[in-house]
């Protein structure tokens, strides 16, 4: 059964005009009916739009275009009433909906004319089936009109995107040829990549763009570490001697604690490990929200302990900058820890840790109870454990955290916490949930600045201020460094602050 509908379609014509605009169309959708048909079907009204297809059957990649703002392919993305159909980002637009790829396809150029020589290796077929998983790849740009590193205004000055570091992933696979792809990867800004999945979530092919990434940095450590931004190189090596990101003697390890009388786990057994994590042991700023934690356990009467001067990283930093033996070695030491203490659950501070804790640990025998903070205050104020009694008259905006959110899927336990406080005024900003930007702090980005027109933080604050909020809740140590630090560059300062979820929870009861 059909309806009728109205979409949004992008109009341009260069040689005619000199700025583009929407115009709406009204038409009959069919049941299924993609955004080619919707588009094929205003065209049979009599209209020109123009737009590329091939295949018509996912396979070829040219029909690529945002759809509501987020890069889809027209043949496989289902037409909506009232959708938005625009351009691919950054390209300059030949008409309508179709751009010019010739940027694209210029740096593709380039990497196959990297240097290289036959080296007479054969491809095994352990190479051959990891190479598959990138030439399955069809060039349609998705990934590159998503990655947030590429698009702040001027975009970054070295990376070279998504698209183009498969390919290098798949030219080091292939050992029957030599192309310096590893320094080429360094070349064109693979330091820069903050693992925001992204790129991934937006893939049709759903290629393992991430891990792909991570071999490839990984690789670079091991075989030419000078390529290795020294920040990065000083981060793991404070991972591999003090055991965490700030090279602080572990006996510092406690000092946030202070007076608390915080119990640990050689105290007897708890229901829960609070894993308080590097940033909120070293970082004074990230110290009030582990102290807010601690009081909010005790008033919800909630048996818990830390390791107290066992806790070491988590070891998610190396594992996202490439040092997979360090990250295995920390890991270990945490899983051995927790073993030892029985632990039951976990309750992190931090998304990373929490990620590396659910989806890492497993795979090294590591098999826990695991729960990011928001989970679990949500779970106390759901319960009744937790009762908001005073009154919060703010405007408070929340930023989706990539590892909380696109990775494991976590979006509406923050938001009823925030909402559940008296006198909150919850607004979302415009790019919020699946489709939130980065804040720029991961897959070490924290240690390192991108040379960019625009920092990824300074762009979400500026989301962030449009919504007309006094406050910016955070969920991450990672997402409330990059934020407060981009309110100073932008002059924000009296107009903004940021606030930890656990800071403001603390503040209602």
């Amino acid at each position: 059964m059909s309806e009728t509908i109205k979409i949004k379609v992008f109009r341009f014509n260069p040689t005619l005009e000199k700025k583009g605009n929407l115009v709406e169309y009204q038409l009959e959708k069919g049941p299924g009916m993609r955004v080619l048909g919707a588009l094929k079907a205003i065209n049979d009204q009599g209209q020109n739009i123009a737009f590329r297809y091939g295949c018509e059957e996912w396979e070829c990649g040219s029909c690529a275009i945002l759809a509501n703002g987020k890069p889809q392919l027209a043949c496989k993305t289902e037409i909506q009433n009232g959708m938005i159909l625009e351009p691919l980002p950054d390209l300059p637009i030949a008409r309508d909906l179709i751009v010019d790829r010739t940027k694209h396809f210029e740096r593709q150029a380039e990497l196959y004319k990297l240097p290289g020589k036959k080296t007479g290796n054969d491809l095994s077929f352990e190479d051959q089936e990891r190479m598959w998983k990138s030439i399955t790849c069809m060039e349609c740009g998705i990934c590159l009109a998503s990655c947030p590193v590429l698009h702040p205004q001027a975009g970054s000055y070295h990376y070279i995107g998504p698209e183009f570091m498969v390919q290098l992933f798949r030219t080091t696979m292939d050992k029957r040829v030599d192309k310096k792809s590893l320094e080429s990867s360094s070349k064109y800004g693979i330091w820069e990549c903050t693992t925001c999945n992204y790129c991934e979530e937006n893939c049709p092919q759903r290629i393992p763009i991430l891990k792909q990434i991570l071999e490839l940095r990984s690789r670079i450590m091991e075989e030419q570490p000078t390529f290795v931004p020294e920040t990065l190189r000083d981060l793991n090596t404070n991972l591999f001697r003090y055991h965490n990101a700030y090279g602080k003697p572990q006996n510092e390890r406690l000092e946030w604690a202070a007076g608390l009388k915080v119990p640990d786990l050689s105290t007897g057994e708890k229901d829960i490990l609070f894993f308080v994590g590097d940033d909120q042991c070293f970082n004074k700023r990230d110290q009030t929200v582990a102290k807010a934690l601690v009081d909010i356990f005790r008033n919800a009467k909630i048996n818990f302990g830390t390791l107290g001067m066992e806790e070491i990283n988590a070891g998610e930093p190396a594992l996202k900058t490439g040092e997979m033996g360090l990250f295995e070695e920390l890991a270990k030491i945490n899983i051995d820890n927790f073993k030892n203490s029985h632990v039951k659950k976990i309750v992190s501070t931090s998304p990373h840790d929490f990620h590396v804790f659910k989806r890492e640990y497993p795979n090294l025998g590591g098999i826990f109870e695991v729960l990011h903070y928001t989970q679990f205050l949500d779970e106390l104020v759901s319960t009744g454990k937790i009762k908001f009694s005073k009154k919060l008259d703010k405007k408070i905006t929340y930023h989706d955290p990539c590892y909380l959110g696109r990775y494991e899927g976590i979006y509406d336990p923050p938001r009823r916490i925030l909402q559940a406080i008296p006198g909150v005024k919850f607004v979302e900003m415009t790019m919020t949930r699946e489709e939130a930007e980065c804040c720029g702090g991961g897959g070490g980005g924290n240690w390192i600045d991108i040379p960019a027109g625009q920092r990824l933080s300074e762009r979400r604050v500026m989301q962030a201020m449009e919504t007309g909020a006094n406050i910016l809740a955070v969920a991450c140590p990672y997402c409330l460094a990059m934020f407060e630090d981009a309110i100073k560059t932008k002059g924000y300062e009296g107009k903004m602050e940021v606030k930890h979820i656990s800071e403001l929870a603390k503040e209602a009861i």
